[in-house]
C-alpha cells in the first residue's frame, strides 16, 4: 500500500526530515517499509511545451510534424499521430531525448519515416497513469518540468507491506500513518478535517434492518457538475494506483486513501425514497460497476432504496444508481459494516475491492461522519453551485462503548526490561491518541483507548505495554538470555516413524503422493458405508465428506496415470477420519498394472510389507481376513498383525470396484498410530551372521484352499531350529490334478546352523520334522521335495 509524503505533510510537519529516515522509522516502530519511491524520476526530461505549428508528414497520411516551444530546452520538432488531435497554441506534456517514462518507454532522437523527431507528446497512459487522456497546461507553464507544475509529479511515496497493516485498520489511510509519524518524531498532529456546517432541512432518510451494519451516514447535495478532476488530485490518486474517474467519484477515493474510510456516491435522481440497509432476498441480483451481474444470497448485506438494490454493501456499487456525466444531484454514503459478513460475501462472489479489503479488518465506526462531512465540504469547493439538500442521515443503533484499561507502569518495566519513567509512559500513550490519568490512591494508570484502536486491536494491558515499548524503540530492549534451562523438544515418535517409512519406501523405488482428505458423495456407494463425517462450509459437493480410507481418492484418480504409464507403485501417508473413534495416521501401499496378475502383485506387496516391518524391528504376520470389506477381493485379502494386534489389511481390489478394466490393483493400508506403539515396545536385537554355509531345499505340499501360507510357515519354523527362512514361490490350483478345494503351495526352505555345517542327515531329519508337523496340523500331502544343490527329487 502506497502513501504520499506530500499528503502526510498536510497532517504533520516533517518538511525538515529526510524521507528515507522517516520511512525507516516506520519500519522500526510501526509497519514494514518495502520501498521509498521517488515519482519525479519518471518525469525527468518531461516538459510542458507549446505547439507552434504543424504540417502533414510527407511520407505518412496519419502522421503530422509539429514544432514545439519547450522554453529553455529550445524548439523541438516532433512527429505525432492522430489518436488525440493536437491544436496549435495548446500546451502539452512532451518527453525529450533521454526521458525514461513510468510506462517503460525510453525517448531518443530518431527518424520516423524519414523525418527527424526529437521527442514524444505523452498521453496519460504513456506517463504511467491509468486514464487514457491528454493533459493540457497553462501558458505560464511553458518550459517547466511536470514536477514543477504539479507537485504530485515530484512526490515521494512510501510503499508499505500490506501484511504489516493487517491488524491495524487505522493505518490504511494517510491520517493514520501521519498520526504514527507524529508520535515517533514527537511532532504535532493536525487531523485536517474540513467540514461544512449542516444547516439544511431534515436528515436524509436512512434505516438499518440488520445487525451486520453498525452505522450508516448519508447526505444529499444538489447542483453538482460532473467533470474530470484537476490535474493535482488526479495525479495524487494515480500515484496510489487508484484510477481517477471524475471529480465526485475522486472525492470518495480521496476519502478512502485519506481517512481509510470507504465511501460511495449515488445519483440522487435514480433513487426511490430513502436508503435501507438490509439482507438480500432470495434470487435478487445486481449489475455491478464492473459490468458483471451477481446473484445474492440471504446472508449478503445490501444497500437498497424502496424498489431496488443500490449496492453490495461494503464491496461494490450498482450500475443502475451510478453517477454519470448527466448527474446533477448526489447522495454520499459513509458506513461501517460487520467485518465477517463482508469477508464471506467478498469470498463467495470472488469480488475483492479496496473497500472490502478495509472493511474486513474492522474499521472504526466513529470516523464515518468525519469522512462524510469532509466529502460534502470538498464537493462544495469543487463545484461552485453545489449545496447541501438535506441534513445528515445518521443511523447508529448501537454506538461503540468506550474502552478503558488499567495499566500498572511497573508492568511496562517488567515486560520490557527497560527502566521507563512514568512520565515517558504517559507521553508515549498520549502521543498515540490514548487518554491517560493516574488513579487516586493507586499505582496504576487509567487509560481510555481511542476509538480507532478499539477495533479488536487494543484489548489488554499488555497491548498498552507494546505501544509504549515500540515508541521507545525495540532496539532499546536489552538482549538477555533467559535464566531457565532450555530442554530439547519432546520427540514426536509418530512423526519419526513416518519419516523412517518414507526413507525406506523411497529407497525401494516407490514415489510418495499427497491427496486431499475430502471425498464426494459417491464414496458412500463405492465403500458401501454410510458413516462418513460430513463437513460444514465445504468448497463444493464434490468435497463434502472426510475420507474413511486412503484408497478412496487413490483409486478415484488413478485411471489417467495408469493408462499412460501402464504401471504404478507409490505410497501415501495421511489421515483418515472415522465417525466413531479418533482419527488416525495411515500408510497406504498401492500397486497397479495394466494386464498384470493380481495374485503375483499380492505376494510381491506382502513381501515388501514384511521387509518394511523387519527394517522397523517388528515381526509382522499375515493372516486370513476375517471381515473383508466391500472393496476387497473375496479370496485375495488378508489381515496384518504385529504382536497379535490388527494393524490393517492387504488386498487385491475387488473387480467390481476397479474403474480401470483389464488392470490389477493391490493395496495395503495400516494404522501407523498402532504400529508406533509396537515399535516403541519392541526391543531391537542384533544377531551376527552365521559363518557356516546354508543349505536350500524346495518343498511342495497340497493343502485345502482355505489354509494360510503364513500359518504353514509358522509351523515349519517351530518344527526345527535349523530352518533359517521360508519363502513361498508358487501357488497352483487344478481340481483335476489336486482334487476339489485343494491347492499346491511350493516353498524355498533355507537351513543354516550357527555352530556347525549341516550334513545330509541333519537336513533329512529337519525335512521329516517339517512335513510331519504340517501333515498333522493341516492334513497336508507331500507332492515334491527337491534338493537344490544335488538336484535330487523325493516324492
Amino acid at each position: 500500500m502506497k502513501f504520499s509524503l506530500n499528503w502526510l505533510r498536510e497532517f504533520v510537519d516533517i518538511n525538515n526530515l529526510d524521507p528515507q529516515e522517516v520511512g525507516e522509522s516506520l519500519t522500526l516502530h510501526t509497519c514494514e517499509l518495502e520501498e521509498v519511491i521517488r515519482v519525479s524520476e519518471n518525469f525527468d526530461r518531461v516538459f510542458a511545451a507549446k505547439l507552434i505549428e504543424t504540417k502533414p508528414h510527407p511520407q505518412a497520411e496519419k502522421l503530422h510534424v509539429g514544432t514545439f516551444d519547450c522554453g529553455k530546452q529550445g524548439k523541438k520538432q516532433i512527429v505525432f499521430g492522430e489518436v488525440f488531435p493536437l491544436t496549435v497554441g495548446e500546451i502539452y506534456p512532451v518527453a525529450i531525448d533521454g526521458a525514461k517514462l513510468a510506462s517503460g518507454i525510453e525517448i531518443k532522437n530518431s527518424e520516423i519515416r524519414g523525418v527527424k523527431s526529437e521527442g514524444m507528446v505523452c498521453t496519460c497512459q504513456e506517463l504511467g497513469m491509468k486514464q487514457d487522456t491528454l493533459l493540457k497546461f497553462e501558458p505560464e507553464d511553458i518550459g517547466k518540468s511536470l514536477p514543477e507544475i504539479v507537485p504530485e509529479f515530484g512526490d515521494i511515496l512510501f510503499d508499505i507491506d500490506n501484511k504489516s497493516l493487517t491488524h491495524r485498520p487505522d493505518l490504511m489511510g494517510h491520517r493514520g500513518i501521519a498520526r504514527e509519524i507524529a508520535a515517533i518524531w514527537d511532532r504535532d498532529f493536525e487531523p485536517n478535517i474540513f467540514a461544512p456546517e449542516i444547516t439544511a432541512g431534515k436528515p436524509f432518510p436512512v434505516k438499518i434492518e440488520t445487525d451486520k451494519c453498525r452505522r450508516f451516514c448519508a447526505v444529499k447535495l444538489e447542483n453538482v457538475t460532473i467533470e474530470p478532476s484537476e490535474i493535482s488530485p488526479q495525479a495524487r490518486l494515480e500515484n496510489l494506483n487508484i484510477r481517477a474517474i471524475s471529480n465526485i467519484v475522486d472525492v470518495t477515493n480521496l476519502s478512502l486513501a485519506g481517512f481509510g474510510q470507504p465511501m460511495h456516491v449515488f445519483d440522487a435522481d435514480k433513487l426511490n425514497g430513502g436508503i435501507t440497509i438490509r439482507l438480500a432476498r432470495k434470487g435478487e441480483k445486481l449489475l455491478a460497476l464492473d459490468g458483471e451481474e451477481y446473484e445474492l444470497t440471504t446472508s449478503d448485506v445490501v444497500v437498497a432504496d424502496d424498489k431496488k438494490i443500490l449496492s453490495i454493501a461494503g464491496i461494490m456499487g450498482g450500475m443502475e444508481s451510478s453517477v454519470t456525466n448527466q448527474t446533477k444531484n448526489i447522495v454520499f454514503e459513509s458506513a461501517n459494516f460487520d467485518a465477517t459478513s463482508i469477508r464471506h460475501t467478498s469470498a463467495r462472489l470472488g469480488l475483492r475491492s479496496e473497500s472490502s479489503m478495509r472493511y474486513e479488518k474492522s474499521l472504526d465506526p466513529e470516523q464515518c461522519l468525519d469522512a462524510l462531512l469532509w466529502a460534502a465540504g470538498k464537493t462544495q469547493q469543487l463545484c461552485a453551485n453545489a449545496k447541501l439538500a438535506s441534513g445528515v442521515g445518521d443511523a447508529y443503533p448501537h454506538p461503540t462503548e468506550e474502552l478503558f484499561l488499567d495499566l500498572n507502569p511497573s508492568l511496562v518495566r517488567k515486560l520490557s526490561g527497560i527502566d521507563i519513567p512514568n512520565d515517558d509512559i504517559i507521553a508515549s500513550l498520549e502521543s498515540l491518541g490514548f487518554e491517560v490519568w493516574e488513579e487516586e490512591k493507586s499505582d496504576t494508570f487509567a487509560v481510555k483507548v481511542p476509538s480507532w484502536r478499539a477495533t479488536k486491536d487494543i484489548t489488554l494491558a499488555e497491548d498498552l505495554v507494546e505501544e509504549v515499548v515500540r515508541l521507545q524503540g525495540f532496539d532499546a530492549v536489552p538482549s538477555i538470555l533467559p535464566p531457565l534451562s532450555i530442554a530439547p523438544p519432546r520427540k514426536n515418535k509418530l512423526r519419526e516413524l513416518e519419516w523412517t517409512i518414507r526413507t525406506i519406501l523411497a529407497s525401494k523405488g516407490r514415489n510418495e503422493i499427497y491427496l486431499t482428505s475430502f471425498v464426494g458423495p459417491n464414496d458412500t456407494d463405492w465403500l458401501e458405508r454410510q458413516d462418513h463425517v460430513t463437513i460444514q462450509n465445504g468448497a463444493n459437493e464434490e468435497y463434502e465428506k472426510l475420507r474413511l480410507t486412503l484408497a478412496s481418492n487413490t483409486v478415484r484418480g488413478m485411471e489417467s496415470d495408469l493408462r499412460t504409464l501402464g504401471k504404478l507403485d507409490f505410497f501415501e501417508i495421511g489421515t483418515v477420519f472415522p465417525a466413531i473413534g479418533k482419527e488416525s495416521r495411515n500408510l497406504l501401499l498401492f500397486s497397479a498394472e495394466m494386464g498384470g496378475k493380481g495374485t503375483r502383485k499380492f505376494f510381491e506387496q506382502k513381501s515388501e510389507l514384511l521387509s518394511l516391518f523387519d527394517s522397523l524391528g517388528v515381526t509382522g504376520e499375515i493372516r486370513k481376513c476375517k471381515t473383508p470389506q466391500s472393496i476387497f477381493h473375496p479370496t485375495q485379502c488378508a489381515d496384518i498383525f504385529v504382536n497379535d494386534l490388527l494393524l490393517g489389511n492387504i488386498s487385491v481390489l475387488h473387480p467390481a470396484k476397479n474403474p480401470v478394466k483389464g488392470s490389477s490393483v493391490v493395496f495395503t493400508e495400516i494404522n501407523l498410530n498402532l504400529l508406533e506403539q509396537q515399535t516403541t515396545q519392541q526391543e531391537i536385537t542384533y544377531t551376527p551372521l552365521s559363518s557356516f554355509p546354508p543349505v536350500r531345499r524346495d518343498l511342495s505340499v497340497v493343502v485345502s484352499q482355505d489354509t494360510q501360507q503364513s500359518d504353514i510357515a509358522h509351523v515349519m519354523q517351530k518344527a526345527t531350529s535349523f530352518l533359517a527362512s521360508v519363502e513361498l514361490f508358487d501357488v497352483f490350483i487344478d481340481e483335476k490334478k489336486l482334487g476339489k478345494d485343494n491347492k499346491n503351495l511350493a516353498f524355498h526352505l533355507t537351513f543354516q546352523a550357527r555352530d556347525k555345517t549341516l550334513n545330509e542327515a541333519n537336513i533329512d531329519a529337519a525335512m521329516n520334522s517339517i512335513f510331519t508337523a504340517i501333515e498333522k496340523n493341516f492334513n497336508a500331502t507331500l507332492r515334491l521335495a527337491f534338493d537344490q544343490k544335488n538336484c535330487s527329487l523325493n516324492s
